[in-house]
């Protein structure tokens, strides 16, 4: 696994014979940019490929694989076909050709795959006549927008797939990221490469293999009930350790709030990627009757763009809070509520609204949130938003507990 930490040390890869074993210390390979690849060549030798945003280009060197120490100089072997800044290579040796895929355009609605290739790896390198071989941005009316970024694989039915990323926006703004996606790929006579036979790439595709209808199902439902978390969920950088603990007595999970000021995110928080233009996410929780305490049911895309409802203690009195983070605005209201029992809330999530419930109480919605407030055009960043739980009390000897936690397409909303 090869990748770059751009605020940090830079790029490096890390090896395992084993994916659910401990992986190895990470080997590090000097040189500005970031997009990194590895290609295995037949010969045994190992080369080091990258986008360089200090001269622009696609960078490539072989190295000692067990090192990561360069061998030869580092040399450019390609400037783009329209774009300089051209990005995410990957090579691969095909019939005695060397075929080089990028990305250009940038990595929104310009998105899109060039391909080039050589018969000597460090080039010269052809671009492919009928670049680009994949793209949107003159399809401003399709479901699916900024593909680029893609990698060409085999199928275990024998046939080449292009996986690439993509949106699904609603107008100028999408939440969910930059999704990964699929389509079919063949080579031409001419030994070129084509993606769905030049057509447009659709939502729902037939493709010409046995298993490839099946759905995937998104729904998570998680109660507690072993001592290791479930893997579907993430932290927000890396966790403190015991602010998040499983407690087998009563099947529920502990969260505490151990974040200082110093730390980007002012609370603890645990969830899952939205994986659906429509869902539903539910959970119930007690919160220890501490000031300022606050907990709940969170939709994020960062510290600074986020929905978080739940119950909160202010002035000796229990209250339903929502608060809505939006760059520094900040808005938030308190719905009385008089049960100190267990809270169960829901948040449904569509393409327009965010809708805040509590199922405790006869007038149940508390409130919405525009989700487009909470969108990559609004929030930056690549990686779209989160759902889960949440504590931002005041107190990091206040425990919010969690009985359970369930994520749900829902096709109607």
């Amino acid at each position: 696994m090869v990748t770059t930490n751009v605020g940090g040390s830079g790029h490096f890869y890390v090896t395992t014979d084993d994916p659910t074993k401990p992986w190895s210390n990470p080997i590090y390979v000097e040189g500005p940019g970031f997009d990194p690849d590895l290609f295995f060549d037949d010969d045994g030798k190992t080369y080091f490929l990258r986008e360089d945003i200090t001269s622009f280009g696609i960078h490539l060197f072989q190295i000692d694989v067990a090192t990561g120490k360069l061998l030869t100089p580092d040399k450019t072997i390609w400037k783009g076909d329209e774009d300089p800044l051209c990005e995410a290579p990957h090579i691969y040796k095909i019939n005695d050709w060397y075929y080089l895929l990028t990305a250009e355009g940038g990595t929104y609605r310009g998105h899109m795959v060039t391909m080039a290739r050589s018969h000597s790896i460090f080039g010269p390198y052809e671009a492919c006549p009928d670049n680009p071989i994949l793209t949107h941005r003159h399809l401003v009316m399709n479901k699916l927008q900024s593909l680029g970024h893609a990698d060409l694989v085999t199928g275990p039915d024998g046939r080449w797939y292009l996986v690439f990323l993509g949106t699904r926006p609603k107008g100028k703004f999408h939440h969910l990221g930059r999704e990964t996606l699929l389509a079919p790929a063949q080579f031409t006579e001419q030994g070129w490469l084509t993606v769905n036979n030049g057509k447009p790439i659709e939502i729902n595709m037939t493709i010409p293999y046995e298993h490839a209808s099946q759905k995937i199902d998104t729904s998570i439902f998680e109660s507690f009930t072993s001592p290791a978390i479930s893997h579907w969920f993430n932290y927000r950088r890396n966790p403190k350790q015991g602010a998040y603990t499983v407690d087998m007595n009563h099947h529920s999970l502990i969260i505490r709030n151990l974040q200082t000021k110093d730390d980007l995110d002012p609370f603890s928080f645990i969830g899952v990627r939205q994986r659906d233009l429509s869902a539903i996410c539910e959970t119930s929780l007690e919160l220890q009757p501490h000031e300022g305490a606050f907990a709940g049911l969170m939709c994020i895309m960062n510290e600074n763009h986020y929905y978080s409802f739940g119950p909160c203690y202010m002035d000796d009195k229990l209250v339903l809070r929502v608060r809505k983070v939006i760059g520094d605005m900040v808005v938030q209201y308190d719905t009385e509520l008089q049960s100190t029992a267990r809270i169960h809330l829901q948040m449904l999530l569509n393409q327009d609204k965010i809708e805040f419930y509590s199922l405790d109480m006869v007038s149940s919605k508390l409130g919405h949130g525009d989700t487009y407030l909470l969108s990559s055009e609004v929030a930056g960043g690549f990686t779209g938003v989160y759902v889960g739980m949440f504590n931002d009390s005041k107190s990091s000897e206040t425990n919010a507990s969690f009985n359970f936690f369930t994520y749900r397409r829902s096709e109607q909303i």
